[in-house]
């Protein structure tokens, strides 16, 4: 789930700079805002537990989307190419369509979580994840 957030921060940095509207940028530094400290608990969760920390790098520069896209509702490189270069009068639409399906992806993620985890703490963000995501991808299809 960090790598998923940090695409989704990743997505959010470029609408910040190229969406069109204020309701997509507003939506992008939401996600932003909302994402980065689920991040921060996750990794520190897993130092507490001596686990390996996945990177944290928001631009996900360096990253191989192809081999994380396992993940449901993760990008492809391709797909992440193809949203910086989408003309400006067609960014908003795709961007959405795209963040509709990362969050898709981290419900089915966090409902897992909820089903199989063991940490009671991890398995309430799992609910705020589910949460928040599903009253944002309402807003975007709305």
């Amino acid at each position: 789930m960090i790598q998923h957030h940090a695409q989704a921060i990743a997505m959010s940095k470029l609408a910040a700079q190229r969406a069109g509207s204020s309701q997509v940028k507003d939506l992008a530094a939401r996600i932003q805002a909302g994402q980065q400290p689920e991040i921060d608990q996750m990794s520190s969760w897993l130092h507490a537990w001596s686990a390996p920390v996945p990177s944290t790098n928001s631009s996900m520069e360096g990253i191989d989307h192809d081999a994380v896209s396992a993940m449901p509702g993760m990008m492809t490189s391709d797909q992440m190419r193809q949203l910086k270069r989408v003309p400006d009068d067609k960014f908003d639409q795709m961007f959405l369509r795209m963040m509709i399906a990362h969050h898709k992806g981290a419900i089915t993620m966090a409902r897992s979580e909820l089903s199989g985890g063991q940490s009671t703490e991890a398995r309430q963000l799992a609910q705020r994840i589910i949460e928040t995501q599903q009253r944002e991808i309402s807003e975007m299809q709305a």
